[in-house]
């Protein structure tokens, strides 16, 4: 396990039971390091993808918000202790193992999927079940990634999530998908970023022109007639 990055969101409504947040992350391919001040006595100083507050990312054995903290785990050795709360462990088990400690083997290790659903996935042990069978193609969605564009085309401004399996896309991978959403065929459009024409390299990376979450594109093209 390997860490890439940090995000940070405000609770708005803190006297309500329950608050969901909806946020779209790109997990960066390699770990994300920021320059950063603060003391982090056995960890790392980190800053947070979406905000410039810095935070201690602890070694292995610590804990705290300098990490000065010697952990006392009662985890499984083959689980990861995230950290002490009441003085209790806080585990994060591996696939075969369950329970709050990771002591427990877990229910996937004896279950029997069917040969449509054949990847076996774990549940918490308090649930009412303790293991669901998932089709592999549901298991392929978790692993694409998604950009959020905004596009210009004419006077308008649209915003677009572009999925992708890959964690940088290239030019020829958006214009797939500019077709698609604005009808413009891929050999007509002009595609341009901060001075630069993308339509030019359809074989070229949307990182390597600076194209990252939100970031605003121009498209110029004749939209195909929609036949009825």
């Amino acid at each position: 396990m390997s860490y890439h990055a940090s995000w940070i969101f405000r609770v708005l409504f803190t006297f309500l039971p329950i608050n969901r947040i909806s946020v779209l992350l790109t997990i960066p391919a390699t770990p994300v390091t920021k320059k950063c001040s603060k003391y982090c006595g056995h960890g790392q100083c980190m800053s947070y993808m979406n905000d410039e507050k810095e935070f201690c990312l602890c070694n292995s054995g610590w804990f705290g918000d300098h990490c000065t903290t010697a952990l006392n785990c009662s985890c499984s050795s083959d689980s990861l202790c995230l950290g002490v709360i009441h003085n209790r462990s806080i585990c994060l088990c591996p696939l075969h193992k369950t329970g709050l400690r990771c002591l427990l083997p877990s229910t996937c290790q004896t279950a029997r999927c069917a040969d449509n659903k054949p990847i076996c996935v774990p549940f918490d042990i308090g649930g009412q079940k303790s293991y669901t069978c998932q089709c592999e193609e549901k298991l392929e969605i978790l692993k694409m990634h998604f950009l959020k564009l905004q596009i210009q085309y004419g006077g308008d401004i649209n915003e677009t999530i572009l999925p992708t399996n890959s964690s940088d896309p290239t030019v020829e991978e958006l214009q797939k998908h500019i077709e698609k959403q604005l009808n413009i065929p891929t050999h007509v459009q002009r595609i341009m970023f901060k001075g630069q024409n993308l339509h030019e390299k359809p074989e070229g990376k949307l990182r390597r022109y600076g194209i990252t979450n939100a970031s605003l594109i121009r498209v110029v093209g004749r939209k195909q007639p929609i036949r009825r």
